[in-house]
């Protein structure tokens, strides 16, 4: 019996056909792996054949491909991902110290012109105060004159 041949890309294979062999599937059993794909596409079987194979080394290189190609991208990804977050750290840290700077800021200033104006101008008039007691002639009342409470 003459062996026919029949080449052609298979695609939307009804087994996942990836891989780095040739697949070959017997009529009599593996009928619902072929069948549909054969029927769809118009095929006839030869009469007499007992086999149908399908390489997949041109699909399993491609798988690999993309496989590497997306690992790349993830590890990628993962680097900028963790330099990002690097960079939030960093940034947060210098947002702390500009805050507590400015606060410290604020607080130094406020006592320089708020705060010590303020107390200077009491003690000034603390003294004026006195310097004015000190200054006047009235004598406290004898101590019959003041009113008691019974």
């Amino acid at each position: 019996m003459k062996d026919v041949k029949i080449e052609a890309y298979v695609k939307d294979w009804g087994d996942r056909c990836v891989g780095e062999f040739r697949r070959c599937y017997a009529f009599d059993r593996d009928e619902f792996v072929y069948l549909g794909y054969l029927c769809r596409k118009g095929w006839a079987v030869p009469s007499g054949a007992t086999h149908v194979s399908v390489n997949c080394t041109e699909d399993h290189s491609e798988q690999t491909r993309a496989d590497f190609e997306r690992e790349r991208n993830f590890e990628r990804l993962d680097k900028g991902f963790q330099e990002a977050k690097h960079t939030i750290a960093v940034m947060g840290l210098t947002t702390l110290v500009v805050a507590i700077l400015l606060c410290c800021t604020c607080c130094t200033f406020g006592y320089r012109w708020v705060v010590r104006p303020y107390t200077k101008a009491l003690r000034d008039a603390n003294r004026e105060v006195r310097g004015l007691m000190d200054q006047s002639d009235t004598t406290p009342p004898p101590a019959g004159d003041v009113p008691q409470i019974t």
